[in-house]
């Protein structure tokens, strides 16, 4: 028994086999017959999308271009002034009575120095913008 040798042996744990995920084979001749298949149907789209514009007739219309006129522009002398209308000059905000913000402006001036010329006065408030105005004597 001295020159014996002991082998340990230990009763094994049996592992439990799990079956192995394989994946499934793909199936290449499909993907290659639709992949095929699509092709087609696109080249033959644009081929006949080709065709087509190649049958159609061209109808062009003659252009016709006015001849440019010299633009009139609004020159006051000092005799003839605008006319004289109502104007509401107030910006966003006008609290208590409309009236109190009428006044008397010349119609379509908003030059301050065409504005002077016929003894106007520029004024100016601000709401969602600037708006310039020239006040009647």
């Amino acid at each position: 028994m001295e020159n014996e040798v002991q082998t340990n042996t230990s009763p094994k744990q049996s592992i439990p086999q799990t079956p192995a995920i394989v994946p499934s084979p793909t199936n290449w001749l499909k993907i290659l017959l639709f992949t095929v298949l699509g092709l087609t149907i696109v080249a033959g789209s644009v081929f006949a999308g080709i065709q087509i514009g190649k049958n159609q007739i061209s109808i062009q219309q003659p252009i016709v271009v006015q001849p440019a006129t010299q633009p009139t522009t609004n020159t006051t002398t000092t005799n003839e002034k605008p006319k004289i209308v109502d104007f509401f000059a107030c910006g966003d905000y006008c609290p208590g009575d409309p009236g109190q913000y009428t006044v008397k402006v010349f119609e379509g001036v908003k030059d301050e120095g065409e504005c002077l010329k016929i003894g106007g006065v520029p004024k100016s408030f601000t709401g969602w913008g600037t708006t310039k105005y020239c006040l009647a004597k």
